[in-house]
């Protein structure tokens, strides 16, 4: 199964990602409304496991955050590859205003 990643540095202590992390999925639910279904996150320390549905497809990642980068990586069904580029660079942007 094909897989999307991305990172982006940060310059702030990993508790205050992770705090701004847990309301990163509801701000993209926000954004794309009825774009983006059944959003699921769970955090295990700095951690997260995360599905949700867009556009009939399911999409599933984990996300990590270390003492300078946040990394998101995921698995795209075959069906939603034409879409890799557009995840990929809505999450980084979105993660890049969280964390100016």
């Amino acid at each position: 199964m094909p897989q999307f990643n991305v990172s982006v540095p940060h310059s702030r202590t990993k508790d205050e990602v992770i705090e701004q992390m847990k309301g990163l999925l509801e701000k993209v639910t926000e954004k794309f409304g009825d774009q983006v279904k059944n959003l699921e996150q769970d955090w295990e320390e700095d951690k997260l496991n995360f599905s949700f549905r867009t556009f009939g497809i399911n999409i599933s990642g984990q996300g990590t955050v270390d003492d300078s980068a946040v990394h998101i990586q995921g698995k795209l069904p075959i069906a939603a590859m034409m879409f890799k580029g557009k995840i990929e660079s809505g999450l980084k942007e979105q993660l890049q205003r969280m964390l100016k």
